[in-house]
């Protein structure tokens, strides 16, 4: 039994070194969606084919002073065009030097890390506050099944809530910064933890924080 696990971890990591790949990717999209909010595409083929929701990248900044690579997780998965999306949060020098990259540029990326979220078939309920809500966009278009998003924002800046309001969801919003909010469908509610008169339903839970 243990020989057959070793050897499973084992497989395991070969793979997870197989599907990692080191490109230089050329910026086709930047944008500000709020006030230090980013929102970048990148074309990067080879990255986009492994790719799934719940990973994330490692991105290069091209100041060779900056040596540590950011992680910033993936939002957005487009297998046929090559690309992937990334929406980040400046935080700090490295971060704010990125949001001034243009499009044209390129920019050393390595991925996809991290394992990705597990997907059932059943109710799925996910949770993101701040920059975790990003990678529960993916996630949201790749789910077959019932979903319930819950989206925690500091204040009534709610970047990406249109794209989540266009996926024909039962969503929820709360904002922490100022009125709290909390919508089901557009409309007030208080009951937002997948339950139907007052039972739990059994569900997929994935949460990013």
């Amino acid at each position: 039994m243990r020989n057959f696990v070793r050897k499973e971890n084992i497989q395991i990591k070969e793979n997870y070194k197989m599907s990692k790949k080191q490109v230089m990717a050329e910026i086709i999209r930047h944008t500000s969606l709020s006030d230090g909010i980013f929102d970048m595409t990148l074309k990067a083929e080879e990255i986009a084919k492994e790719a799934k929701a719940g990973q994330f990248i490692s991105v290069y900044l091209n100041n060779k002073s900056k040596i540590l690579p950011r992680p910033i997780s993936i939002c957005g998965i487009d297998k046929e065009a090559g690309t992937l999306r990334i929406v980040y949060r400046t935080v700090g020098d490295g971060t704010k030097e990125l949001s001034d990259y243009k499009e044209g540029e390129t920019v050393k990326i390595l991925g996809p890390l991290g394992n990705g979220f597990t997907q059932k078939d059943k109710k799925a309920i996910l949770i993101g506050g701040g920059i975790g809500i990003p990678p529960m966009l993916e996630l949201m278009k790749q789910l077959d099944c019932e979903k319930t998003a819950v989206l925690g924002y500091r204040d009534s800046d709610m970047f990406l809530k249109d794209e989540f309001e266009g996926r024909n969801i039962d969503w929820f919003i709360e904002n922490y910064g100022g009125e709290d909010i909390c919508r089901r469908n557009g409309n007030r509610s208080t009951d937002f933890h997948g339950r139907e008169n007052g039972v739990w339903n059994r569900c997929m839970l994935s949460m990013c924080v």
